[in-house]
C-alpha cells in the first residue's frame, strides 16, 4: 500500500513512480539554451583587443532608431556571401562589456539570410557617430 502512494497510474493501468515524473519535468523545464548575447559579452570581456579595427561610418544622427542603425550597418557591411538582404530583429538589449571604455553597448540579435548575427552598436558622439560590429552567433 505504501508503494502505491509514491506511484501514479497511467491511463493504460501501468504504475510509474511519481518521483521519476517530477525529475523529468524539472530537467525538461530547466534545459534552456545559453543566451547568445551573454556568451558574446563574456567572450569579449576576456579579450581587451576586440574593439580594434575598422567600422563603417554610418552617417546617422544620435536620434536614429536601433532599426535604422542595423539597416545601415547591413547596407555597409559585407560578408563572404555578400550583403545581408533579409533580416528580422529578434532581441535588443543593453550590455556591459568589461574592460572597454565606455563599456555600455546595445546588442541586437538578428536573424538574417546568412544565419543569426549579433550587432553591437554604440553612439560615440557627433564627431565619430555610430560605432558598430557584427558577430556570428555560432
Amino acid at each position: 500500500m505504501v508503494l502505491k502512494e509514491f506511484m501514479g497510474k497511467t491511463k493504460s493501468g501501468i504504475y510509474i513512480p511519481v518521483f521519476y515524473l517530477v525529475l523529468v519535468v524539472l530537467f525538461t523545464g530547466c534545459a534552456t539554451a545559453p543566451d547568445r548575447i551573454d556568451s558574446l559579452v563574456t567572450r569579449l570581456s576576456s579579450d581587451h583587443l576586440w574593439q580594434n579595427g575598422e567600422y563603417p561610418i554610418l552617417g546617422l544622427p544620435k536620434s536614429a532608431s536601433t532599426e535604422q542603425v542595423v539597416a545601415k550597418v547591413f547596407k555597409m557591411t559585407g560578408f563572404d556571401k555578400g550583403h545581408v538582404t533579409k533580416y528580422k530583429i529578434l532581441k535588443v538589449r543593453e550590455v556591459r562589456i568589461t574592460g572597454s571604455l565606455p563599456d555600455v553597448y546595445t546588442a541586437v540579435l538578428v536573424s538574417t539570410d546568412f544565419g543569426n548575427k549579433i550587432v553591437l552598436i554604440r553612439y560615440d558622439g557627433p564627431n565619430l557617430g555610430w560605432w558598430s560590429r557584427v558577430y556570428d552567433t555560432a
